[in-house]
């Protein structure tokens, strides 16, 4: 039935606050696709359970292997030791996957999956009035629900520096500091530091460490989430380097920014690179309906979202040292990721599974309808030009 519908790139995808279905789709298919969206998230048919479960177990084993998400892992838990984003992963425990439950796959269905929970989230070539017409014909019909409020206790800030090790293919060095939620102050400054210290051009991991090869490799990062933020700093060794050489190196350029030691033409020229970056990023849909999506999943209001450029304007040299030196002090986790095979790899062998003999000659009534529907025409557009001739 989709790619009845001329659709690419369909897809699905999970991260820590969200579960996001995605597809590419031509304008004038756009009221069958609001058709059979609603009749898709309408009920939960666990058709192909088993099947699908195998390959979350391959998705699982190969993640163990991924350096970077030991990494990432080995910083959250120590950030966040009782909230969710350190106690578990987005794709779970190896223990949640030997006992998959219908039951309890169908009760966080009926929970979650209600429209004051969901977003459909439109960027293109479409009529904006056609598109709520068509939302409230299929999708008029939900009915909403009491969403169980998420509640955390505060994490604790750390009072000194914390250090572990994990083993991977490569070594690597990670440094991570909790910072507030996505709608608070606190990202903007988290922003602009990171754009400071590493911005691909001009930053000081730029100038210092990558232009003149004193390292390998060498970035830093912000993952806004809802509750709170996380700030990173990473770096790989040059041969003969040690990891702790690494460390010493990015948090003398975090330093650099405490104590102001950058021009402030750097402000304005990082505040314009994250501007001309949106905007080319803007010429595309799946760009524009990441950025709606995101703001719908943190609760960040569009207006605020997009006033967020006007606010890292009005941030001066004075106030970003004050933030550096109030929040970047040692309160933070550092993992060195050490060459060597991993004995702690958690793999889960795959259960033998019955293969399902799929009958794809036949189809549903709902299919058939479906299928029996004739969307409009996409109509062209011509272009008309009066440019004059002109000989030399």
């Amino acid at each position: 039935m989709v790619s009845s519908l001329g659709a690419r790139g369909t897809n699905a995808y999970t991260w820590v606050e969200q579960t996001v279905y995605v597809n590419d789709i031509p304008t004038n298919e756009l009221e069958r696709w609001m058709q059979l969206e609603s009749e898709r998230f309408k009920e939960l048919v666990l058709r192909l359970f088993h099947t699908e479960l195998e390959a979350v177990y391959e998705e699982f084993n190969i993640n163990q292997d991924r350096d970077f998400r030991k990494v990432s892992a080995a910083v959250n838990e120590t950030l966040f030791p009782t909230h969710p984003y350190g106690t578990q992963t987005t794709i779970g425990k190896g223990e949640h996957l030997k006992n998959p439950s219908h039951v309890k796959i169908q009760q966080y269905f009926n929970t979650y999956y209600k429209p004051n929970n969901m977003a459909i989230v439109l960027a293109g070539d479409f009529d904006p009035q056609a598109a709520i017409a068509y939302a409230e014909k299929y999708f008029g019909t939900y009915q909403p629900a009491a969403i169980p409020p998420f509640k955390y206790e505060p994490q604790p800030e750390l009072t000194q520096v914390v250090r572990k090790d994990v083993m991977g293919r490569r070594p690597l060095r990670a440094v991570g500091v909790k910072g507030g939620g996505a709608n608070l102050a606190d990202n903007d400054y988290l922003t602009m530091i990171y754009r400071l210290l590493f911005n691909g051009r001009a930053g000081l991991i730029d100038l210092d460490l990558l232009q003149k090869q004193q390292v390998l490799e060498a970035r830093a990062s912000v993952t806004p989430m809802e509750d709170y933020s996380v700030f990173q700093l990473y770096g790989k060794p040059r041969d003969g380097q040690t990891l702790e050489e690494v460390e010493q190196m990015l948090l003398a350029e975090l330093d650099k920014i405490k104590k102001g030691q950058f021009d402030e033409w750097l402000i304005k020229a990082c505040i314009k690179d994250l501007k001309l970056s949106e905007i080319r990023a803007n010429e595309s849909n799946s760009a524009r309906a990441g950025q709606m999506t995101n703001a719908f999943i943190l609760g960040t209001k569009w207006e605020d979202y997009v006033a967020r450029f006007a606010r890292l304007e009005k941030l001066t040299k004075a106030d970003i040292m004050r933030f550096a030196n109030k929040h970047f002090r040692d309160n933070y986790v550092v993992v060195y990721k050490r060459n060597g095979a991993d004995p702690n790899v958690p793999k889960v062998e795959k259960p033998a599974i019955t293969a399902v003999a799929v009958n794809r000659e036949k189809s549903s009534s709902f299919t058939e309808k479906f299928l029996s529907q004739e969307s409009p025409r996409l109509q062209p557009v011509f272009c008309s030009s009066n440019l004059a001739s002109t000989s030399r």
